[in-house]
């Protein structure tokens, strides 16, 4: 008999277990765990993306902000700090960034929804790992942002949907 209790108590336990894999597997294919969103602000931009993200330090960029499996590196530059391209517009600045960041002449500036874009793709180093980069270009009262969305090339068909939900949520406060 007691040894009836403790093989139905085991079963229990196994139903219970599985009942919370499930549960925790339904909750993150729903997105409802660590996709929820948050919002990081840098000087006047703000960006929503998702609880995955942490703020990484860095001197290189504005700021940066880093998942595992992609990354947001944000570029300020004041338009006080342009010297002769003062004053240019929004698709000239835009183009400079392409023509700066191509190393050939295979990068189109594109203009879809409302966001000034290109993509690129990058080799890194020793690893030959391939990086797609969607390169979205801002104009705010007093600056040229260049944001950065990042994930490895083998990702990007999953992500891409994600940087068009993330490059529309910038916002500048003036």
């Amino acid at each position: 008999m007691n040894g009836y209790f403790i093989q139905r108590k085991a079963t229990w336990r196994r139903g219970m277990i599985a009942m919370t894999l499930v549960l925790c597997a339904s909750l993150l294919a729903c997105g409802r765990i660590g996709n929820a969103p948050k919002t990081f602000s840098v000087s006047e931009m703000s960006i929503t993306l998702t609880e995955q993200f942490k703020e990484t330090p860095t001197d290189q960029y504005t700021a940066r902000y880093d998942s595992a499996e992609a990354s947001v590196m944000v570029v300020k530059r004041k338009f006080t700090a342009l010297g002769k391209l003062q004053g240019c517009t929004l698709r000239e600045y835009a183009q400079l960034m392409l023509e700066t960041n191509r190393p050939d002449d295979s990068l189109t500036l594109q203009m879809q929804d409302g966001l000034t874009y290109f993509e690129q793709e990058h080799v890194q180093g020793d690893s030959q790992e391939r990086y797609t980069y969607m390169v979205v270009i801002y104009e705010s009262q007093k600056a040229f942002w260049m944001v950065q969305f990042i994930t490895k090339t083998e990702k990007l068909g999953e992500y891409r949907p994600q940087f068009w939900t993330w490059a529309k949520s910038v916002t500048f406060s003036e």
